[in-house]
């Protein structure tokens, strides 16, 4: 059983993009951890926001507050298919939320990283080889923030938070949030490179949501 939810939306769009917003308290910690969706070629936002769920310009946590903009003719750089950019951008698209409207979601194993992935490597945009790890940093090395105020909802939670508390519990809210991170990023990357490298509609049969 599949569901896609959607409303209409008035607001800014952002063709051919990743769009990123801030997960509360996961992004308070780790600011660089956030939702992810990409948007079609004409900005309808789409995002795998739980089991058997695409959403479409309903983005799970409210308005993007980053976006990073993508080159969609890239892919006719190979000479793989002479289709207008804009057509196979929305084709593929289409095929990898077929796909993820019939997957489980697992925030550790199969989330919205990990069908942006799929779907950028189905394009194979930029000759593909996408994952969450290079995707979590592309966005926050290069993303623009969408103005002032979402600069300060991504970083003044964790400001706060690395202030106060490493005024206040010094070394032992260091040991903390070392304990907490630490084992949390080790175990996106290796999952990410060691069991789910480059996601795909075409492999999907492969690597089955644990």
């Amino acid at each position: 059983m599949s569901k896609t939810t959607s409303k209409v939306n008035n607001e800014k769009k952002f063709p051919h993009c990743l769009v990123w917003t801030p997960i509360p308290i996961i992004s308070y910690l780790l600011p660089c951890i956030g939702h992810l969706g990409v948007t079609s070629y004409d900005g309808i936002i789409h995002d795998f926001a739980g089991p058997y769920t695409i959403n479409k310009d309903n983005f799970l946590f409210g308005k993007p507050t980053r976006f990073v903009p993508l080159d969609p003719t890239a892919v006719l750089a190979n000479g793989e298919s002479a289709e207008p950019a804009g057509r196979r951008w929305n084709s593929c698209l289409a095929k990898a939320t077929s796909y993820y409207e019939g997957e489980m979601y697992n925030i550790m194993t199969n989330n919205c990283h990990v069908y942006v992935a799929t779907f950028l490597n189905t394009l194979n945009l930029y000759d593909g080889g996408w994952n969450s790890i290079n995707l979590a940093a592309r966005v926050f090395l290069t993303g623009r923030f969408v103005s002032i105020s979402a600069f300060i909802q991504t970083f003044l939670p964790f400001t706060i938070i690395v202030v106060l508390c490493g005024y206040f519990g010094r070394l032992i809210f260091l040991y903390c949030y070392l304990g907490i991170c630490v084992p949390l990023l080790a175990w996106f990357v290796s999952y990410t490179f060691l069991v789910r490298a480059q996601p795909r509609v075409e492999e999907a049969s492969n690597s089955t949501a644990q």
